[in-house]
């Protein structure tokens, strides 16, 4: 049997932690230490550079900002080298535990199509 209640504070107690520990702290120190936005923008630029033109910056922004996550969270796993940082190991053990899950359930694209509408917030889908 589905548990709303539980799904629910399941979902935002993960979107509080990927706000404070993915978009607030490892993309910035990721664009920091390896300039993989410039990096990426370079190759988004190369190869898209005539799409670019007609997105609003904050669709770039975007497009970078789910590059960085994909390499650390991917099968690249870029996490793993930035889990000895002194600003991870500086969080508390239940945010430290949240990356740590991320290590060994790696992040993949999935294209999903919904098959029932279970109400305000959730659906069923399947993998297409």
């Amino acid at each position: 049997m589905l548990n709303k209640e539980k799904l629910i504070y399941t979902c935002e107690r993960d979107s509080d932690f990927g706000a404070r520990l993915i978009d607030n702290l490892l993309i910035p120190l990721v664009k920091d230490k390896e300039r993989m936005d410039s990096l990426f923008a370079q190759k988004l630029q190369a190869e898209y550079g005539h799409l670019l033109e007609e997105l609003a910056p904050e669709w770039v922004h975007g497009f970078t900002e789910q590059y960085i996550a994909a390499q650390l969270f991917g099968p690249r796993r870029l996490l793993k080298a930035y889990m000895p940082d002194r600003r991870i190991q500086n969080r508390s053990s239940r945010e430290r535990s949240f990356l740590e899950a991320k290590l060994f359930n790696p992040w993949r694209f999935a294209f999903l199509r919904i098959k029932e509408e279970l109400g305000r917030d959730f659906s069923r889908c399947i993998m297409c």
